[in-house]
């Protein structure tokens, strides 16, 4: 219940306005980072994606799928950070969610301004549509 209401706090809150320096996923996966770093990277592409285009312009049937793909990644994130460091679910919860809101901050600032740069309302930054193609390799969805 926890992890639902923090993955739900960060799709809704408001984007900052800053970049956050971050490597690629391809880049890190060749970099043999921590499993939880790539779910919680990729749980952020999504509620960028979410974030991006809303459930008006998805429609309510792709929003929740891309939202249970999101939560899937999140929660997977939560589980492989608490046995990666020891930690309490709870803890690992706290942790993961501070990334979460981070990453797909980062993302999303990423998105509006390579979007304005070409003039267009659809996502057109580079960045995230690899970072979204790996994660789809990654089968959240199931």
């Amino acid at each position: 219940m926890f992890r639902a209401l923090i993955f739900s706090l960060c799709l809704a809150a408001p984007a900052s306005a800053q970049d956050t320096p971050m490597v690629s996923l391809e880049t890190a996966l060749e970099n043999n980072v921590k499993s939880s770093y790539i779910s919680v990277r990729c749980s952020s592409t999504y509620i960028a994606f979410l974030r991006w285009y809303g459930e008006e312009q998805l429609g309510k049937e792709k929003f929740g799928y891309y939202r249970k793909i999101g939560e899937n990644a999140f929660i997977k994130a939560v589980r492989q950070r608490a046995s990666e460091k020891n930690l309490s679910i709870d803890d690992a919860d706290v942790e993961i969610g501070q990334q979460l809101a981070t990453f797909s901050n980062a993302y999303l600032f990423r998105i509006k301004r390579d979007s304005k740069a070409l003039g267009t309302t659809i996502i057109a930054s580079p960045f995230w549509d690899a970072d979204f193609k790996t994660c789809s390799r990654q089968n959240f969805d199931q």
